[in-house]
């Protein structure tokens, strides 16, 4: 009798679990819809891209750590000694910044994904693809 009846309330529970993550689902992407169609109207052109990029070292303010993005889509650390950039791309709302590490045991290349939340002469507002809703990185344009 008890497995009946668990054998009846079980797909009702767990269809329920199932609408319940696709509506969470739905939202997330509408969510990232919505953000990536705001961005779109940035309108971001590669000279505005160009330049060094600083922000403060967490913990050491009075030092500054970054990158610089030059014209020829090559891209530098600068004061990150063992993420050594290579190159950089964007793409609409997206920069896209390819790297490598040195001087740790296990060497990694990777490609950061980093959405461009707002960009000005002077200050560059990134939110890794993955990061969640309002997080963003703030970095100034040196002159």
């Amino acid at each position: 009798m008890k497995k009946r009846i668990f054998l009846m309330v079980f797909p009702g529970i767990f269809s329920a679990c199932q609408i319940k993550q696709k509506s969470k689902e739905s939202k997330t992407l509408e969510s990232v819809n919505e953000s990536r169609s705001s961005l779109q109207k940035l309108n971001v052109t590669k000279d505005m891209m160009i330049g060094r990029w600083l922000q403060p070292i967490p913990g050491e303010q009075n030092h500054q750590q970054g990158f610089q993005l030059n014209e020829d889509n090559t891209c530098l650390s600068l004061n990150i000694h063992t993420l050594i950039y290579d190159n950089w791309a964007f793409s609409a709302d997206t920069l896209f910044l390819w790297s490598h590490s040195e001087g740790v045991k296990n060497s990694v290349k990777s490609i950061d994904t980093l959405l461009i939340k707002t960009i000005s002469e002077t200050t560059l507002k990134l939110s890794p693809e993955n990061a969640s809703s309002g997080y963003f990185v703030e970095y100034h344009k040196e002159k």
